[in-house]
C-alpha cells in the first residue's frame, strides 16, 4: 500500500475532524436534540373517556340558585377587594355572591334569571347590599371571624399573599385603611402582612413556604398587584396567588412555584412581557389563561347550563370535490384564547353583528370556558349565526408554545384540549409557536393533538411577523392538516382606526392573485384577523374587494378540503 504524503495525511485528519464535528453538531444541536428527544404519544383516550376528564384537580364546585348581587361601580377599591375575598370564601361551599361592574354582568344575570335563579339585590331592610352588610350576611363563612391585614400598594405583594392565605384559612382580606372598620364589625386580626419583610420576593417566598402543603397545586393565579379582579377564583380554589416580573430574582422564584405545581397546571392571569412569560411557563410544562380582568369566575365555574353547540351552516356541500376554478380562504379572528376578553363582551364578535357580516368567520375561542363559565358559552354560542364557527384558541386548552413544552407534559395537555374541544363542539385547534424548530420536531408535537378522533386538524399562528411566519405552510400529522396563516390583517400601527381603504384593498388584491389550484396547498389560505387593530367593519370592507373566484369557508371546511384534495406531505405555497 502506498504511503500517504504529508499533505495527504493532513487532509485526511482535517476531513475526519470535520466529519466528527458535523456528527457532533447533528447530535447536540438544539434542533437535533428536539428531534432525538421526540417521543411517540400514547394512544388517545376515547370520546367517552374524554367526557369524564376533570380540570383543577377534580374539584367540583356548586353555585346557589340564590344570587346575592352587589354593585361595585362606586365602591372604593379596598372594599371591592375585600368583597372578592368574601366571594371566594363563600364559593368554597356554594357560590352565591355576584359582583356587578358593568353591562356584561347584567347580561349574564338576565340569562340566570331566565333559567330560574333568584336574584337578591337588597338586604332585609330593603337596601342595596353594601360591603359590610354583605360581610354580616356571610359572617358564618369567615373562620373565627378572622381577617388578614395587608398594605394596598401597586408594588407590594401583600394583596396577593392575603388572597393566598384567605383561600386556605377562610379569613377575610382587609387593607390597613379598612382595619378600624373591620374591628368595629367584630372582625379579628389573624395575620399581619404589614409586619416583617416588604420585599417583593421575600414576602411571597415566606407565604409560599408556609402554605404550599395546603394549597391546590392544580391551578395558579398570576395577578398584577394593581388589578382587583380574579382573586375570588384563587381564594375559592385555594390557589397560590402571586406576581413576578422578568428579572432574575423573580423569575427564579417563579421557577420554584412552577416546579412545585402539579403537571399541566393552568396559570391564570397575565404579565407585562407576553413572549418571555409564555415561553417560561411553557418550558415548565404549564400553560397560560389570560384572564386578569375576569370577574365572578368563582360563581361561573359552579353553575351548569346546557352544552354548547355550533350553529354554523356549511358553504361547501362536497369537500371532496371543490370547484377547481376557485381559491378558498378561511377568515380566522385571533386572541379568542383570552377569557377576560370573551367573558367581558367579546367585542369583535358583536361588532360583526353590528357590521351585518354575512360571510363565514372562524372565531378562536377558549374551550376551557365550558368548565369555567358555561354561561359565557351560552351567551355567545346562543347569539351566533350560521356565519359563525368557533375553533379552539391558542394552543388548545390554554396558551403555550408546543416547541417549548416538555414531552412529559404533552399527553396531559392535549388530552385536556381534546376534552375541552369535545364539550365545546369544536374540531379545529389553533396553535401559536415560533419557527425555531425542525419540521420533524414540530410534527412530533402535532402528533399529540392529531391522535384524537375529535380533532380534525389546526391553524398555525407562527411568529415572528404577525403570525405569518410560515407563509401558509401546511404540515400533516397522522394524515391531518395543520395550516399556517398565510396573510394577517394586522395593521402595522397595531392600533385600531388605522386600517384605511387603500391598505385593505392592497391586501385583498394580493389574495385575488392567489392560485386557483385545489390539488395543492396553493389553492387554500388562512387569513388571520388581529382584532385590536382591524375592526369587523374593516373585515367586511376587505371582503368586498375580493374577486368572485375567492370563496370564504369555515376553518373546518378548509381543513377538510385540504385533507381530501392535496398530498399528505409538508408543503409551502409557491406564491408565498
Amino acid at each position: 500500500m502506498k504511503k500517504l504524503g504529508l499533505a495527504q495525511r493532513i487532509y485526511v485528519v482535517v476531513l475526519i475532524l470535520a466529519l466528527s464535528g458535523g456528527i457532533l453538531y447533528a447530535v447536540f444541536s438544539p434542533v437535533s436534540a428536539a428531534y432525538w428527544n421526540a417521543r411517540k404519544p400514547p394512544a388517545a383516550k376515547t370520546l367517552e373517556e374524554l367526557a369524564e376528564i376533570n380540570y383543577f384537580g377534580g374539584m367540583n364546585f356548586n353555585s346557589s340558585n340564590d344570587i346575592y348581587i352587589i354593585d361595585v361601580r362606586e365602591l372604593p377599591a379596598d372594599k371591592y377587594i375585600m368583597i372578592t375575598s368574601l366571594q371566594g370564601i363563600v364559593a368554597q361551599e356554594a357560590a352565591c355572591i355576584y359582583i356587578v361592574g358593568g353591562d356584561n354582568e347584567r347580561e349574564y344575570l338576565k340569562i340566570y334569571e331566565q333559567n330560574g335563579a333568584n336574584l337578591i339585590y337588597r338586604d332585609g331592610y330593603n337596601n342595596n347590599w353594601t360591603a359590610w352588610t354583605l360581610v354580616r350576611r356571610f359572617l358564618p363563612y369567615i373562620k373565627d371571624k378572622g381577617y388578614i391585614k395587608y398594605t394596598k400598594d401597586n408594588d407590594n405583594p401583600g394583596i396577593n399573599m392575603a388572597a393566598t392565605i384567605a383561600g386556605v384559612e377562610s379569613w377575610l382580606c382587609v387593607s390597613a385603611a379598612l382595619e378600624e372598620e373591620a374591628k368595629s364589625e367584630g372582625i379579628v386580626k389573624k395575620y399581619d402582612l404589614t409586619e416583617g419583610t416588604q420585599d417583593r420576593v421575600e414576602m411571597q417566598k415566606q407565604v409560599f413556604e408556609k402554605y404550599k402543603d395546603r394549597l391546590n397545586g392544580h391551578v395558579i393565579i398570576h395577578q398584577m398587584e394593581d388589578n382587583i379582579k380574579l382573586r375570588d377564583f384563587g381564594v375559592q380554589n385555594k390557589a397560590f396567588v402571586f406576581y413576578t416580573r422578568e428579572n432574575r430574582k423573580e423569575k427564579a422564584f417563579r421557577k420554584t412555584v412552577m416546579e412545585w405545581a402539579e403537571a399541566n397546571a393552568p396559570v391564570l392571569g397575565w404579565t407585562e412581557n407576553e413572549v418571555a412569560f409564555v415561553a417560561h411557563i411553557s418550558k415548565s410544562g404549564h400553560y397560560v389563561i389570560p384572564m386578569d380582568h375576569a370577574s365572578n369566575s368563582s360563581y361561573y365555574i359552579g353553575n351548569k347550563l346546557g352544552a354548547a353547540k355550533q350553529k354554523y351552516e356549511r358553504r361547501i356541500a362536497d369537500v371532496r370535490n371543490p370547484d377547481p376554478t376557485k381559491h378558498y380562504i378561511a377568515i380566522v379572528v385571533s386572541d379568542g384564547d383570552n377569557i377576560q376578553y370573551v367573558q367581558g363582551g367579546f367585542g369583535a364578535f358583536y361588532d360583526a353583528k353590528k357590521a351585518n357580516v354575512d360571510f363565514p368567520v372562524s372565531w378562536t375561542y377558549p374551550p376551557l370556558l365550558n368548565e369555567m363559565g358555561i354561561i359565557v358559552n351560552s351567551r355567545h354560542y346562543g347569539n351566533a349565526t350560521a356565519d359563525d364557527y368557533f375553533i379552539a384558541g391558542v394552543s388548545g386548552t390554554g396558551y403555550m408554545n408546543p416547541s417549548k413544552y416538555p414531552y412529559d407534559f404533552m399527553d396531559g395537555f392535549t388530552t385536556m384540549t381534546a376534552a375541552g374541544m369535545l364539550r365545546s363542539d369544536m374540531s379545529i385547534v389553533t396553535i401559536l409557536d415560533t419557527k425555531k424548530q425542525s419540521d420533524k420536531a414540530f410534527i412530533s408535537k402535532l402528533d399529540y393533538y392529531s391522535r384524537f378522533q375529535n380533532i380534525k386538524g389546526g391553524v398555525l399562528e407562527i411568529d415572528p411577523t404577525m403570525y405569518e411566519g410560515n407563509k401558509g405552510k401546511v404540515f400533516f400529522s397522522n394524515g391531518k392538516p395543520f395550516v399556517s396563516v398565510k396573510m394577517s390583517l394586522w395593521h402595522p400601527s397595531g392600533k385600531s382606526g388605522q386600517a384605511d381603504s387603500a391598505w385593505l384593498k392592497s391586501k385583498a388584491d394580493m389574495v385575488n392573485f392567489y392560485a386557483k389550484d385545489v390539488k395543492s396547498i396553493d389553492g387554500y389560505s388562512v387569513i388571520n384577523i388581529h382584532p385590536w387593530s382591524v375592526g369587523m367593519a374593516n373585515v367586511a370592507e376587505f371582503v368586498t374587494y375580493l374577486d368572485a373566484n375567492v370563496v370564504l369557508v369555515s376553518a373546518e371546511e378548509l381543513i377538510e378540503m385540504i385533507y381530501w384534495n392535496i398530498p399528505h406531505k409538508t408543503a409551502t405555497p409557491k406564491n408565498s
